[in-house]
């Protein structure tokens, strides 16, 4: 069973300093290198753990 994630708050973590995010049903990263992409997906994994393998499902 997938899980949604509304809202992503990330404090700290390799560039990102302060940011939260909005993420709507579907949500797509675009940004030049070194923009936080990568970054945003690590936190998500990080945060959700094990069900980090439900956030390319649909």
């Amino acid at each position: 069973m997938p899980i949604r994630v509304d809202t992503v708050r990330i404090a700290g973590l390799r560039g990102l300093h302060n940011i939260e995010v909005e993420l709507p049903p579907i949500t797509v990263l675009i940004g030049t290198n070194n923009s936080g992409k990568t970054s945003v997906i690590k936190a998500l994994h990080l945060a959700l753990g094990d069900y980090a393998r439900h956030l390319g499902e649909l």
